[in-house]
């Protein structure tokens, strides 16, 4: 996953991860932990 997978048609985000569209539900924040993760993760190395 990538950060553009977080994005609708009208450059929000998907109201399952984001009720307004603009701020994260704790599962939006979830998706975003694992992303920041990974990325540190790979460029730690």
């Amino acid at each position: 996953m990538v950060l553009l997978d977080l994005k609708n048609e009208q450059n929000g985000m998907n109201p399952d991860i984001a009720p307004d569209g603009v701020h994260p539900s704790m599962k939006g924040y979830k998706i975003m932990e694992e992303m920041v993760t990974n990325t540190l993760k790979y460029v730690l190395k």
